[in-house]
């Protein structure tokens, strides 16, 4: 298996148009789970937990956009969202604070 870490969210659509076969992890959680159960078997992982870009929430009047490298513990902890998002990724997240 190979593994690729890009740093800009170009070098992994590249990567990923080049290698059609190729899985996108930021965590690695559920396809670790997966893999360990043969029901995946990637041929390479696209590791995007170093890209800057996807780490962001951002809130606007019309919508909130998570990035997908944000963690549920950044997202509990997050001021900037509704409480019912904060406290349902505490919930998900054991270690993270449950906020208020």
């Amino acid at each position: 298996m190979e593994y690729y870490m890009p740093r800009l969210v170009r070098e992994a659509r590249k990567r990923a148009e080049e290698q059609q076969e190729a899985v996108f992890i930021a965590g690695g959680t559920d396809l670790s789970l997966l893999m360990y159960e043969h029901l995946r078997s990637p041929k390479e992982l696209i590791d995007i937990s170093e890209i800057e870009e996807l780490k962001r929430v951002e809130r606007s009047d019309s919508c909130i956009t998570i990035g997908s490298g944000v963690t549920m513990r950044e997202l509990a902890e997050c001021r900037d969202i509704p409480v019912c998002l904060s406290r349902g990724a505490a919930a998900i997240s054991p270690a993270a604070p449950n906020t208020a």
